[in-house]
């Protein structure tokens, strides 16, 4: 009977890294998720401020948000294509291994400057 206790903690002890692990992954997807979302309303909104003469860059950082939005960046190519880039904002230990930007594109047909 004891070794099957034994056998139930070696289990517990085994899995609950594990599972730590998933939720780590899971709350990792689902904050990506939300800033590729969040980067590709900055860039409609962003598109709007520079069809009207306004300033895309500060509707872009606005429509982000938080530090993720103060780090934006956005361009406007010649054949009128506005790229908007943040950083990608997740938590946990391996975040700072992993650095990366998130884009999304929009094409635009007149307007001031960004």
């Amino acid at each position: 009977m004891s070794g099957e206790r034994g056998q139930s903690s070696v289990e517990a002890v085994v899995m609950v890294p594990v599972c730590a692990l998933v939720a780590s992954v899971l709350v990792s997807a689902g904050a990506c998720a939300q800033q590729r979302i969040r980067v590709a309303d900055a860039a409609a909104q962003a598109a709007v401020a520079y069809e009207l003469g306004g300033d895309a860059q500060v509707a872009a950082r606005h429509a982000i948000g938080g530090a993720a939005g103060a780090d934006a960046s956005v361009r406007i190519t010649g054949d009128g294509t506005l790229t908007v880039a943040a950083p990608l904002q997740v938590g946990g230990p391996l975040a700072d291994l992993f650095p990366a930007r998130v884009t999304s594109r929009v094409h635009v047909s007149s307007g001031g400057e960004a």
